[in-house]
């Protein structure tokens, strides 16, 4: 009977670890609060109705390939068109802007740029995206659009 009751304290023990070690890290926000916006058009694309930069707000997600945890709150900037333009991400948090991302890696290509202060955002924070074509990354930007979104669990 002894040697029962070990044996329950041993797997009991053992699943408490398990579980705390699968829990461990960053919490996922209960609410998703991504957002999305692309460059205005007309662009310069092959079809000047398709915009020539995509920017993303992700609540939570896997984050740049080279790293490889998930990490909170971070933008994505994707090049949408094949023109031989760049494109520029500028990201700001409640009223402040915390700086910008460009992108001259070409069609399809996305880079990663968290400016969060901690690198995260919190609930009720205002989040600003600003995205736009640019042809160098000293050079005017241009077809420009913002989106503004608030967090709801940051």
């Amino acid at each position: 009977m002894a040697q029962n009751t070990h044996t329950r304290l041993i797997l009991a023990v053992a699943t408490t670890a398990v579980m705390l070690l699968t829990t461990a890290g960053p919490a996922a926000a209960s609410v998703d609060d991504s957002f999305g916006t692309s460059s205005n058009i007309p662009s310069g694309c092959s079809n000047p109705n398709t915009p020539a930069a995509y920017a993303e707000f992700v609540d939570y997600g896997p984050g740049d390939p080279g790293n490889s945890a998930n990490n909170d709150d971070y933008v994505t900037l994707t090049d949408m068109c094949g023109d031989g333009v760049g494109v520029q991400v500028n990201v700001g948090l409640n009223g402040v802007w915390l700086g910008g991302k460009y992108n001259g890696l070409g069609h399809g290509k996305t880079v990663y740029f968290d400016p969060f202060p901690n690198g995260n955002v919190k609930g009720g924070d205002g989040i600003s995206l600003q995205v736009c074509s640019r042809n160098g990354p000293w050079a005017q930007a241009y077809n420009c659009a913002f989106y503004d979104s608030v967090s709801i669990d940051g």
